[in-house]
């Protein structure tokens, strides 16, 4: 599966420049709803769940650059 980034204007990039770069911003996923961090809690196993996408705090994530998940 091919990872791909979405660029400031919109476009995706797999680029290794791309792949290397922090990101911010929502995940969205199933039937466009946003991954969400129940009761916006820092607690070490707060369950996430798919929420409407309303551009609130808790649906704000940070990947660090080079940490995929690989």
């Amino acid at each position: 599966m091919a990872v791909m980034m979405e660029t400031s204007s919109g476009a995706m990039d797999a680029s290794p420049a791309a792949m290397a770069a922090t990101v911010s911003g929502p995940i969205v996923g199933i039937a466009s709803k946003c991954l969400d961090d129940l009761a916006a809690s820092t607690a070490e196993s707060n369950p996430t769940v798919l929420s409407s996408c309303n551009g609130s705090t808790q649906q704000q994530w940070t990947l660090n650059g080079g940490d995929r998940g690989a």
